[in-house]
């Protein structure tokens, strides 16, 4: 069995839903999935969240990102992770 991940039957169709989504006035390549558009605004890749948000606050985290998402000077935000990092030798 092929994983999705590997299968190329689906290259096309992911290509072509990428070029769909609006880019802005910089023309940016898009990066990776999943990326959104917010009423036509240049796509935006994320939101990364650990888990499912739910009532009041999954509505304040996508007030948040569409906040971020429609605002034109907004280009990317990433978070210091806490999580350990492993060591190399």
């Amino acid at each position: 069995m092929i994983s999705a991940r590997t299968e190329a039957s689906w290259d096309d169709a992911i290509r072509a839903s990428h070029d769909l989504v609006p880019a802005g006035e910089r023309r940016q390549t898009l990066i990776g999935v999943p990326a959104i558009s917010v009423n036509g605004h240049a796509g935006q890749f994320g939101p990364i969240i650990s888990e499912i948000a739910t009532g009041g606050r999954a509505g304040l985290l996508w007030d948040a990102f569409r906040m971020f998402a429609t605002e034109e000077a907004f280009f990317e935000i990433k978070r210091v992770t806490d999580r350990a990092v492993p060591q190399t030798f």
